[in-house]
């Protein structure tokens, strides 16, 4: 009788077991959450460790910039939560990637290799006055002294694979002209500079209505004072300054009103303009154009820019086609906690 008790115990504790486990009320161990498979590459596993690890890292680095309280926040788990769907896609790119290194024989291991990654995080170091400012970055972005050691490695191979990939790239003269041709403006004897000036308003009659004005001959700072919602630049009568067209100053500007106004010529006062902040009457309150230089002043320039381009475009097809060709399958839904 004994016997047969202790056997109903046993299939009363199995069967205990799987109940709890159906009811979620056994819950998993910190090591079996962080092994959770949450993608598969060829086979090879990346786990919600790897992502939380990275994830840790963004979060540490949101909180030292933002404050404590924002990762905490809605807005900042959103953040976090939309940051390790991205970081799961990086390592899926970077998983592809490794795995072609025998394939183009690249070493992922040794001697040469480690002295590489010891070389690389000296220098890195060395750009710090002390040992405790070192750590403090370290710390600021949830690095450990061995994680980002692994980081750096994984970096080095990734570029030795870059190299092997695009050794053959070339950049020709027709590419180098085409480019010489379509921007001008960054090889000129000086910087060209362009002074602007605005009108915002919220809708497009009242725009209308304000550009006839100007085109009778009503002085724009004036309408700019009495009429633009950009408060910051209506006092100065719609000025916002003076800008350098070969070093991307403009781009601080939204595409709409930046596309316009780098080509207004002196003295020129634009259309109406709409972007997602209203409607702006752009004026060009003073432009200086200079010389541009011959291009084989500046074809050695150009012809490194295009050849960077041309090894970046054959490099990101080339993985792009690595991950057509590979098994992959990605388990988002385990990435929350």
């Amino acid at each position: 009788m004994k016997k047969i008790k202790k056997i109903l115990i046993g299939v009363s504790l199995v069967v205990l077991s799987f109940m709890l486990v159906s009811c979620n009320l056994i819950t998993k161990t910190p090591e079996a959450i962080a092994n959770t498979t949450v993608a598969k590459v060829n086979g090879e596993k990346i786990t919600k460790g790897e992502v939380d690890e990275l994830a840790q890292q963004y979060s540490d680095y949101m909180a030292s910039t933002n404050g404590a309280d924002y990762v905490t926040s809605e807005a900042g788990i959103e953040a976090i939560n939309d940051y390790k769907i991205t970081v799961l896609g990086q390592l899926v790119t970077q998983t592809v990637t490794l795995q072609k290194t025998e394939e183009l024989g690249i070493e992922i291991e040794g001697d040469e290799l480690d002295k590489e990654v010891q070389d690389k995080y000296d220098e890195i170091k060395a750009q710090y006055d002390t040992e405790d400012a070192f750590n403090q970055i370290l710390e600021q972005y949830g690095y450990t002294e061995e994680s980002l050691k692994d980081d750096l490695k994984d970096g080095l191979i990734m570029d030795k694979i870059y190299t092997e990939v695009t050794k053959d790239v070339t950049s020709t003269d027709e590419e180098i002209q085409a480019y010489y041709d379509a921007n001008q403006e960054k090889y000129t004897t000086e910087p060209n500079t362009i002074s602007l000036s605005h009108i915002l308003v919220a809708d497009e009659d009242t725009a209308k209505d304000l550009k006839a004005k100007i085109d009778a001959g009503e002085d724009f700072a004036t309408l700019a004072k009495e009429n633009s919602t950009d408060t910051g630049s209506a006092a100065e009568g719609g000025s916002l300054g003076t800008y350098n067209l070969a070093d991307g100053s403009l781009d601080n500007f939204v595409e709409e009103f930046r596309i316009v106004a780098a080509v207004l010529k002196d003295g020129e006062v634009s259309d109406v303009v709409q972007s997602q902040f209203g409607y702006h009457i752009i004026k060009c309150d003073e432009r200086t154009d200079y010389p541009v230089k011959p291009l084989e002043e500046v074809k050695d320039d150009i012809s490194a820019i295009v050849l960077k381009q041309n090894q970046d475009t054959l490099y990101n097809d080339t993985v792009d086609k690595w991950e057509e060709d590979s098994t992959i399958k990605k388990y988002e839904d385990r990435l929350s906690d």
